[in-house]
């Protein structure tokens, strides 16, 4: 890693690389002059091995999969069984304030693949070459295979949690939304929001209003056309707060026209599913205040952090 980073800061021109007498790497660029330690390659660990019988070809699909759930899996290395993809009959990441799932039919089994590896991963997918891939797990290493490629990273041990409780199942109020006026609508209201990006969604018959304030920079407030129905009735708006970037993260994982938000309470994680994939969020909790000047467009809310669904679910 040292290398690359000093390659990458050195002018485009030659760069001269040999070893010494004590086999330290020396790297001469113009009049810069680079010393780095090095190890005997008889220290370097050996590459894990694999029978060729226990791999089996990946389509692309693999791929998008992961794309479409890293984005909510943990950056907290202490929560290490959270900072990961789960894969098994359903590709899962959460981070406890979100959740991305995607079922598939890959020949996976309770395999916890670390955050870090599935981005190498990712970037091995990138390849222009047109090679097919294969995968394969041994040992606890998963590998991944192309013509001229071997990669390996060991696998994290742990348990994941029984995601299965915190799918929402009673939700009782539907919005049916175009999906990139949404984003759209919310990169603009977020401009205005507080470092954790809390937004207020309040949701009418007819028309989603979306609303962020900062005590530091001011307000700001859209109002955008929406399909919106309950299942009982009610003679005022449904009003939630949600995290403006988590909820970016999902729309952009979505591919549809149009999403549908399936909520329930504004406690309680709100649901998009498109096909085979399903996406939660839990909400943030709005507190009403009283503003000085009493008007109702100044109507102001205090947004407390979303609670952590996955502490709920370690604690039953």
């Amino acid at each position: 890693m040292k290398l690359m980073t000093i390659i990458k800061e050195l002018p485009e021109t030659e760069v001269k690389i040999e070893t010494d007498e004590k086999g330290h790497l020396i790297m001469e660029c113009e009049k810069s002059h680079f010393r780095l330690f090095t190890m005997p390659p008889e220290e370097f660990p050996s590459e894990p091995e694999i029978s060729e019988d226990k791999f089996f070809p990946i389509s692309d699909r693999f791929f998008k999969y992961l794309r479409n759930v890293r984005y909510a899996a943990s950056k907290d290395e202490g929560r290490y069984n959270l900072n990961s993809v789960y894969l098994d009959k359903e590709f899962v990441a959460t981070d406890g304030h979100r959740m991305a799932i995607i079922r598939n039919g890959f020949g996976f089994d309770n395999l916890l693949v670390p955050l870090d590896f599935v981005n190498i991963i990712l970037k091995a997918a990138n390849r222009k070459d047109g090679s097919s891939f294969k995968a394969g797990c041994s040992n606890n290493i998963f590998f991944l295979k192309a013509r001229d490629l071997i990669l390996f990273g060991r696998l994290i041990d742990g348990a994941f949690p029984d995601y299965s409780q915190v799918i929402p199942k009673d939700n009782s109020r539907y919005a049916l939304i175009e999906r990139k006026p949404l984003i759209e609508a919310i990169k603009r209201i977020m401009l205005m929001a507080g470092k954790n990006y809390e937004m207020k969604f309040q949701f009418w018959p007819f028309s989603l209003v979306l609303s962020s304030c900062s005590p530091d920079l001011g307000d700001a407030r859209e109002e955008m056309e929406v399909e919106y129905r309950l299942e009982a009735d009610e003679d005022k708006p449904f009003v939630i707060g949600l995290n403006g970037r988590y909820l970016l993260d999902i729309l952009e994982a979505l591919d549809g026209e149009r999403v549908t938000i399936e909520m329930g309470n504004q406690f309680s994680p709100i649901k998009f599913e498109e096909d085979s994939s399903l996406h939660i969020l839990m909400p943030l909790r709005l507190v009403e205040s009283e503003p000085q000047i009493e008007s109702e467009t100044e109507i102001e809310h205090d947004i407390k952090p979303e609670s952590d669904f996955v502490e709920e679910m370690e604690a039953n």
